[in-house]
């Protein structure tokens, strides 16, 4: 099974950058804003999981977040940010709107990988209880 992520950024030298290193374990769609991301929908399959910059052109990380979670098809879809603003509000703010996590530029790119496996293993587990207590 190929896992699919979504990389959501604006600056094409940090989008770049993550794409060369999680396309080493995944595979990796990038959009240059969350506009760019919800009209790909139509057009190919849901990632696993989304790594998005909260503060970008037409539509930030955190209207993301808010759209993926109202909706029914998408709001199961984990979302890890990360962001150039180091504040406990916008970090509180992202998490309350239902990010899984959310880590400060710059970060290390392996700690970035740890995360997503772990919300992905996570993920995959709580898929498996269900389906196993509907049985």
């Amino acid at each position: 099974m190929n896992i699919k992520l979504a990389v959501v950024e604006d600056n094409n030298t940090m989008r770049n950058m993550l794409v060369s290193y999680l396309s080493r374990y995944y595979e990796v769609a990038d959009f240059k804003n969350g506009l760019e991301f919800f009209e790909s929908l139509e057009q190919s399959l849901l990632p696993s999981l989304i790594v998005s910059d909260i503060q970008m052109p037409e539509m930030g990380g955190l209207e993301l977040i808010t759209l993926l979670k109202k909706s029914k098809i998408y709001s199961q879809v984990p979302v890890i940010i990360l962001s150039g603003v180091n504040n406990s509000e916008a970090h509180a703010q992202c998490l309350e709107a239902g990010a899984e996590d959310y880590l400060v530029k710059p970060f290390n790119p392996k700690e970035l990988l740890l995360k997503i496996q772990k919300i992905l293993q996570n993920t995959s587990t709580n898929e498996t209880l269900k389906n196993t207590s509907l049985s």
